[in-house]
C-alpha cells in the first residue's frame, strides 16, 4: 500500500507540474474518443488546485465529514455505522520518507 500510496503521490505531482503533458496522456488513452484536449487541460488545472502545496495526507475533518455524508443517506445510506480504524496517516507517513 505504500509504494501505491507513493507512485500515486508522485504522479498527481508530476501531473500538476506537467498539465498539458498530463492532458494529453489521458487523450492517447481515450478509447472513446470523448475527451477534448481543452477539457482536460482545464481539468487537470483544477486537480493541480487540489493537489498544490499537499503531502498527500487525507485530512482528519475532511475524513469524518465524508463519513457523515455516506452516514445521512436517508433510507438508503451508503454506510450503516461509522468505520472502526479507517482513517490513518500512517500509510502517508511511510510513503514520504
Amino acid at each position: 500500500m505504500v509504494k501505491f500510496v507513493r507512485a500515486s503521490m508522485k504522479g498527481w505531482k508530476y501531473a500538476e507540474e506537467h498539465t498539458d503533458e498530463a492532458a494529453g496522456i489521458v487523450l492517447e488513452n481515450d478509447a472513446t474518443g470523448a475527451q477534448t484536449e481543452e477539457h482536460q487541460k482545464r481539468m487537470m488545472g483544477e486537480i493541480a488546485k487540489l493537489t498544490a502545496g499537499s503531502n498527500g495526507a487525507l485530512d482528519e475533518a475532511d475524513y469524518k465529514r465524508t463519513v457523515d455524508s455516506l452516514l445521512k443517506g436517508g433510507s438508503d445510506p451508503v454506510i450503516s455505522k461509522e468505520p472502526v480504524g479507517a482513517f490513518t496517516h500512517e500509510i502517508t507517513e511511510a510513503a514520504l520518507k
